[in-house]
């Protein structure tokens, strides 16, 4: 079986499980939205639980929802910051680095974190058969512009 048949017939797959995947998760998320938007309102979204959080809003979450995402995002941006600068201009060419960088690059496409790993973990996996991504985790020369700089530490 030729590179070319392989490779189709991996993407036919891939995109088989994916409709098998998104459909039932469309059709449950409309089916919640088509149910539920008459009782979405001003005072669901502003008021508290009540009755034991069988009544009122959730307004509690909304703000949970807030402050986890800032917090997030204030712990993950200096480490995502640095790590880049060390993988830009101090790390060297290994077997590590490389995997990383093509983690980091199969992420750049996608929509959100929890993608990313199925994507990051399939496109592992899946990857050495089918010979896509896996020409990435070949050395570079040395004159490349990932690699370090004659004068860095």
């Amino acid at each position: 079986m030729s590179r070319q048949t392989s490779q189709k017939i991996a993407f036919a797959v891939l995109t088989a499980l994916a409709v098998i995947v998104v459909v039932p998760i469309v059709l449950v998320v409309g089916y919640i939205v088509v149910q539920g938007v008459g009782a979405v309102n001003w005072e669901f979204l502003t008021a508290f639980p009540r009755d034991g959080m069988r009544e009122g809003g959730i307004l509690p979450a909304i703000i949970g929802t807030v402050v986890l995402t800032f917090g997030t995002a204030i712990v993950s941006i200096p480490i995502a910051i640095g790590a880049a600068i060390y993988l830009a201009e101090y790390a060297g060419d290994t077997r590590l680095t490389r995997a990383v960088r093509l983690a980091t690059r199969k992420r750049c496409g996608t929509v959100s974190s929890a993608s990313s790993a199925v994507e990051m973990t399939t496109g592992m996996v899946i990857s050495p058969s089918v010979r896509l991504p896996a020409t990435m985790l070949v050395p570079r020369p040395r004159n490349s512009t990932n690699s370090p700089r004659p004068n860095s530490p």
